[in-house]
């Protein structure tokens, strides 16, 4: 037998990780000029077909002057590749193809290279995610490449410097909805295929791979005409587009009005025109991100359209969102971080700029609130692991950049960036801002071009604070200290006392008047670099008796450190400062008082004490939202089950007994309801609360509210879900309900609630699913999220299990679905094997293991040890 050398050439592919030397390497070699990109998706609609045809022509010059062998590769995770054609040589498929990289030997200095192969659809979120709605069984496309995963769906030169001109055209049918980074310029039908035609989108303008996109499917979509405040700036043709099934939640009007301010508001501050000619975006269900940025094409999670209805935090957030991806058209796409390293160039900005705006722009004027308490909590928790990296990170691969896009690079990064607008002023932030977009635009820059012209702006030398702020890790401790009448500063290992860390913050003190915490007096303080830094006199804020006020240090959250309460003060923050009249304040107490909890400073009981009495008293719809979450932490992570009896009976009645004062309709019986059936998961009372509305929704299904509540799928499954986990539901109790309602929020509750329920055997094949079956994405994490409900006892014998099986669950799946699974199934602090012996050993065990599981790991090794602390403190 002869083999057909030139035939399909079809593997289990290898997920190769470029690293950034690699990239160096074939950015110094090449320039890319174009892609034509041309997607098959006649078939798409039957969940039988893995995968689509695709061919892929890419046109680049090599600067070849220095060898007469100049050799690259091209990345393409594909399903098969039938032909491999480079300046008219057919390449022989089983030589040049190794695993997800294909070899291009003998380059000339101009080169055009053709792939054809065949792509496969994704069920995790990354590449060409194929959805078909469990409620009408319509089919949707839509694509997710950041960092690196267009190469899942057309061969590509996976690395941001790289950019080029892309040309895509989609086969499908005729009466799907098709749309890309750019307008679709021709149709033409399929002679062959009846009801099928081909789109053909215009060129892009020169950019990265990562943000290229394309959408496909039967989607439903509105469009409208953005009208421009200011003349010198173009009208913008404006889509959004979603499942048919959630086009009734889909508030068009409201978020073109967001999208027409952000576009007003982004142009004049940086005084450069929307680039990308239209503004679409589409809400997509199974979605690993919030959003991204593609340009003329942002995608969201489908969870923004709020099916369920939305309180005033939740479209805050979304408003942030959409700002956050605007600001990427300038900062991310028309000026692109060189590598992975400089991520922070375009996901900081972005942060900052999408709370600034979403205040600014949108009217949310509680914005730098939610920032405050809830989005610098995140970069507190990552700050604190030992695998912490400076703002500005050492990148050395692909798969590090995947897990970079965490707490410091957005949420750190901002509030470092909010402290530099303190620091320098924000006009001139802006103005070296329009410089960069103008000096870098279409291009790519690095760190140093961006501090180029901010020294330029402000005419100081940044380069020290630089180093204390964006190139060191580690969070600073300020700690006031009433006598000497002192801030106190305390720098994390990483930066030494002769660099120390500029703050200008502002200090309050306030008094206690009739229950009631009332300001006194207020300093602006600016603690210098160096020495000098590491205590400040705060002489404007006297000390205040014990018992009878508190000192707020960061009081309108101006800088990125912990803060904590002494001795004399504590007792009166957990009393009265619900009492503080700014939000900002009480967010910034807050976060004091959570950092205390996980540092061990304070019992995790008298945490909850302290949300229990402000559950009535909270106004802000964020901040009541996310003193409920850090409560539901406290008692079920940081304490013991024997430990939180009593705690959680008592704040769980606190939860029950605020319901009925409710307004109707309200934020706060909205966010009281849902966390109530989270805790009714694990208390009796609340499981009442969640029987009484499933038998209202079961009995009358025509019925949207019940006492103000809206009765979405989403809610009356999260009850669901508590019932299950008591057993007063069955598992045919489940799939009668899901029968009935066959939406996809019906889908993931089911999953979830099968995992719940109260067996050792329905533990185990919850398990058995996760790791064997061929789940979604977000169905594998609500099999997991049901799965860690209830008794440890349940899941005996599964947490030795777990570390057995760590290295193939990493081998087998995306780095996106073995995070899911890693991060879902980590063993619990109570169950039958002690975790963090169990994290330990395997570590000790597995050191060369890849570099990214091992983060993962130690992360979530560090998260035992840290309630392992908690407990042994308190109990």
């Amino acid at each position: 037998m002869t083999q057909n050398t030139f035939a399909t050439y079809t593997l289990m592919v290898r997920n190769d990780n470029l690293t950034a030397e690699e990239a160096r390497f074939r950015s110094d070699l090449l320039e890319v000029d174009r892609y034509d990109v041309d997607i098959d998706l006649t078939h798409a609609a039957d969940p039988s077909m893995q995968a689509f045809p695709t061919s892929t022509t890419v046109t680049f010059r090599a600067d070849t002057e220095e060898t007469t062998e100049a050799e690259t590769f091209i990345e393409y995770i594909h399903h098969s590749v039938d032909s491999v054609e480079l300046n008219g040589r057919r390449l022989r498929v089983s030589d040049v193809v190794e695993g997800s990289r294909i070899r291009l030997p003998g380059l000339a200095p101009t080169n055009t290279l053709t792939v054809r192969g065949r792509s496969l659809y994704s069920r995790s979120g990354e590449g060409l995610h194929r959805f078909i709605d469990p409620e009408d069984g319509r089919t949707y496309l839509y694509t997710q490449y950041e960092p690196s995963d267009c190469r899942r769906v057309f061969p590509a030169f996976e690395q941001p410097d790289l950019k080029a001109v892309f040309r895509f055209s989609i086969t499908a049918p005729e009466d799907w909805t098709v749309a890309s980074n750019t307008e679709i310029v021709s149709t033409h039908e399929d002679p062959a295929t009846p009801g099928v035609s081909k789109r053909v989108f215009a060129p892009t303008l020169r950019m990265s791979t990562y943000i290229t996109t394309l959408l496909a499917g039967q989607y439903h979509t509105v469009s409208a005409l953005h009208r421009p405040d200011n003349d010198r700036f173009e009208q913008t043709t404006m889509s959004l587009y979603c499942r048919a099934s959630m086009a009734v939640h889909m508030e068009s009007d409201a978020i073109f009005d967001l999208v027409s301010k952000g576009l007003d508001f982004f142009q004049e501050l940086f005084d450069y025109p929307y680039p990308w000619g239209k503004y679409d975006q589409a809400f997509v269900p199974e979605y690993n991100l919030g959003a991204m940025e593609n340009p003329g094409l942002v995608t969201f999670t489908e969870a923004y359209l709020f099916p369920g209805g939305s309180t005033l935090a939740q479209r805050e957030g979304r408003a942030n969102v959409i700002m956050h991806e605007m600001s990427h058209m300038w900062f991310g796409d028309l000026v692109t971080m060189r590598w992975w390293s400089d991520l922070w160039l375009k996901e900081s900005f972005a942060e900052f700029m999408g709370a600034l705006a979403a205040e600014r722009a949108c009217g949310f004027e509680e914005s730098w609130v939610t920032f405050a308490h809830r989005r610098k909590g995140w970069a507190y928790t990552q700050d604190l692991y030992s695998t912490t990296h400076p703002v500005v990170a050492d990148i050395t691969d692909v798969e590090a950049a995947k897990q970079n896009f965490d707490g410091i690079t957005y949420a750190k990064g901002a509030a470092v960036l909010k402290q530099l607008v303190a620091f320098v002023g924000f006009d001139r932030f802006v103005d070296a801002a329009r410089t960069y977009f103008s000096r870098h635009e279409f291009g790519t820059a690095e760190f140093s071009d961006f501090l180029d012209v901010l020294e330029e702006s402000c005419g100081r030398d940044l380069r020290e604070w630089s180093r204390a702020w964006l190139e060191t890790d580690g969070v600073t401790t300020l700690t006031y200290a009433p006598q000497p009448h002192v801030l106190e500063q305390r720098l994390p290992d990483s930066v030494s006392e002769s660099l120390g860390r500029p703050h200008v913050l502002t200090i309050a003190s306030f008094r206690l008047e009739g229950g009631v915490l009332r300001e006194t007096a207020e300093q602006s303080i600016e603690i210098p670099s160096g020495p000098e830094g590491m205590s400040t006199p705060t002489d404007e804020v006297p000390p205040v008796e014990a018992g009878s006020g508190i000192v707020l240090v960061n009081r309108d959250d101006k800088t990125y450190a912990l803060t904590s309460f002494g001795e004399d003060e504590l007792r009166t923050a957990l009393l009265h400062g619900h009492t503080l009249d700014a939000p900002i304040d009480r967010a910034v107490l807050g976060s004091a008082l959570w950092s205390m909890v996980r540092s061990a400073a304070l019992n995790p009981r008298d945490y909850t004490a302290h949300v229990e009495k402000g559950l009535g008293a909270e106004q802000s719809a964020t901040l009541l939202d996310t003193m409920l979450l850090h409560a539901e932490t406290a008692l079920l992570v940081y304490m013991s089950p024997a430990a939180r009896h009593e705690p959680l009976s008592a704040f769980a009645t606190a939860v029950a007994e605020q319901l009925p004062l409710c307004e109707e309709e309200s934020d706060r019986q909205s966010i009281l309801a849902r966390h109530a059936l989270i805790l009714a998961r694990h208390d009796v009372r609340l499981q009442r609360f969640a029987q009484e509305l499933v038998d209202f929704a079961e009995k009358y299904p025509e019925q949207p509210r019940w006492n103000g509540l809206s009765l979405s799928d989403e809610l009356v499954w999260s009850a669901r879900t508590a019932l299950a986990a008591h057993g007063a539901l069955t598992r045919e109790d489940i799939e009668s309900s899901l029968g009935s309602t066959p939406s996809q929020h019906a889908a993931l509750g089911a999953a979830r609630s099968r995992a719940a329920l109260p067996h050792a055997e329905d533990k185990r094949r919850a398990w058995s699913s996760i790791f064997d079956d061929d789940l979604s994405n977000d169905l594998l994490s609500a099999s997991a999220r049901g799965f860690r409900i209830g008794p440890s006892s349940l899941r005996t014998g599964l947490a030795e299990d777990y570390f057995a099986r760590l290295e193939d669950v990493w081998q087998k799946h995306s780095i996106g679905m073995a995070t899911r699974i890693i991060n879902g199934l980590f063993p619990g602090p109570d169950e039958d094997v002690d975790a963090v012996a169990g994290a330990e050993t395997w570590l000790a065990e597995h050191g060369d293991a890849p570099r990214a599981l091992r983060r993962e790991l130690t992360e979530r090794l560090e998260d035992a040890r840290r309630a392992a602390s908690i407990r042994s403190t308190w109990e």
